[in-house]
């Protein structure tokens, strides 16, 4: 099925671009259907991840103390490129949790540079 769905784009993209698939070579078609899977698995990685964020924020209006919660949605935030949103979560676990220590890993990794109590 996979498969199927890579190559039906594959030809839907170079049609819309002006080039005739059949017009093509194999080894050119099989380099093109792989740069339009791999576009695909991205897309598919991003749109779970903002279905996951979706989520917690659901559960999070519920029990906003959740603090493994707000850890995740931080891990996800950063994942999709958005390093503040991120921090404003981890620096929310620490507010909650502030002896948790992956929530102070994170932000330290993140650029935030908190240091680590000794």
């Amino acid at each position: 099925m996979k498969k199927w769905i890579y190559q039906h784009f594959s030809r839907r993209v170079l049609r819309w671009s002006g080039t005739d698939p059949d017009a093509l070579d194999e080894g050119a078609r099989t380099h093109f259907r792989e740069r339009v899977g791999r576009r695909i698995e991205e897309y598919q990685q991003v749109t779970a991840i903002q279905y996951r964020i979706m989520a917690y924020h659901r559960i999070l209006a519920i029990d906003p103390t959740d603090v493994q919660l707000r850890f995740l949605l931080g891990r996800d935030y950063l994942a999709l490129g958005q390093a503040d949103a991120a921090r404003r979560e981890w620096e929310k676990v620490l507010e909650l949790d502030p002896d948790n220590i992956p929530a102070r890993e994170a932000l330290a990794q993140s650029g935030k540079g908190l240091a680590f109590p000794h």
